[in-house]
């Protein structure tokens, strides 16, 4: 519905037609829209105005954003070519909150549509032998002149304009699409948010999918839960991560010990592996408390068989501390920034 009014405004001129709810949203209406030189082309008794705009992109600065919440929710529009539309055309009205929605997701779904995206790896090496273990895949996207757009960015845009199963569902794919083309036979470390995880799209499938097409082993993927939100359904979540470790799938909680991924999280998922935050990690060395923390999770962990990656391991001191502590894997500068290709080294499996 809200594509093809969309489009009409955004490709030539035409005509909004709006039904505000009562009169005093229609006064606001009429003077937002006055003060940026849109003139009103007629009303019928408040209920209905006409105003002739050249595109999206003007209604994007004036109603918008200048507007109550209440009038967005409650003042009805329909985009057309023709200052009277025809019958057809009224299945595609929609609330000025719909549009603010598509307007602010233009340019996430631009950057999707046009692939201007891609993956970069970080490695993940065994704590004793310094061997790699895997590499974990960090999306990013570039807006339309190629600057990067950052990960906090692309989450939280793709959250308000419900997104995020699709932006989780590109980032697997072109995870698995760069390993694949890298020839990397090691572990892959993918995140997905819980919310995809238990959702609708499938994700899993496509991925597990494009892995049978790319002739890959789905024993080198590691599903990341991460902790930027709470788990929507436990046991929903449990479900699937049973189906996808029947094919070989691991399963992995990432910054563990922030945010919402804890002792109870970890004890209902039982997952392969956790990476405690960053951090957790950051001044360990100094900071006793920190310190009697991390050490608690990891033995908490290691008590039911989990393995612990420690993530922002950027010192020799701070890999040696956690080493003692029975930490298995290194995550940090220390061992590599996140690149577009794999590290010079030889791959050696662990």
């Amino acid at each position: 519905m809200r594509e093809s009014s969309f489009i009409t405004l955004k490709t030539g001129k035409g005509f909004v037609l709006l039904w505000p709810e009562n009169p005093l949203s229609s006064m606001r209406i009429i003077t937002v829209m006055a003060a940026h030189g849109l003139e009103l082309i007629s009303g019928v008794g408040d209920i209905v105005l006409r105003y002739k705009i050249n595109s999206t992109g003007e209604l994007a600065p004036l109603l918008v954003n200048a507007l109550s919440e209440e009038d967005l929710n409650n003042t009805k529009l329909l985009v057309s070519k023709s200052i009277d539309p025809n019958i057809d055309e009224f299945s595609e009205m929609m609330t000025l909150q719909n549009l603010k929605e598509a307007l602010g997701s233009e340019w996430l779904r631009d950057m999707l549509d046009d692939h201007r995206f891609k993956s970069l790896m970080q490695p993940i090496v065994d704590a004793e032998s310094k061997e790699l273990h895997g590499y974990e895949f960090l999306f990013r996207g570039y807006d339309a002149v190629g600057v990067e757009i950052s990960a906090p960015e692309l989450l939280s845009a793709a959250s308000e304009y419900k997104m995020i199963e699709e932006l989780d569902r590109l980032a697997g794919m072109s995870a698995i699409r760069t390993a694949a083309h890298h020839g990397i036979p090691v572990r892959m470390f993918i995140n997905l948010l819980p919310s995809s995880a238990v959702g609708d799209d499938q994700n899993l499938d496509s991925w597990l999918s494009l892995m049978g097409e790319l002739d890959i082993d789905p024993k080198t993927l590691v599903l990341e839960i991460v902790e930027s939100e709470a788990v929507p359904d436990m046991q929903k979540l449990v479900d699937m991560i049973e189906h996808v470790r029947g094919q070989g799938v691991s399963i992995a909680l990432d910054d563990f010990g922030s945010g919402f991924n804890n002792i109870d999280t970890m004890m209902a998922i039982r997952p392969d592996y956790v990476k405690l935050d960053k951090s957790l990690i950051d001044n360990i060395i100094s900071d006793n408390d920190k310190h009697g923390v991390v050490a608690n999770l990891v033995t908490s962990a290691k008590k039911i068989g989990v393995k612990v990656i420690a993530e922002g391991v950027e010192d020799d001191v701070t890999a040696n501390v956690m080493g003692v502590m029975g930490v298995d894997y290194f995550q940090g500068h220390l061992y590599g920034m996140p690149e577009e290709n794999p590290i010079a080294a030889a791959f050696d499996t662990v």
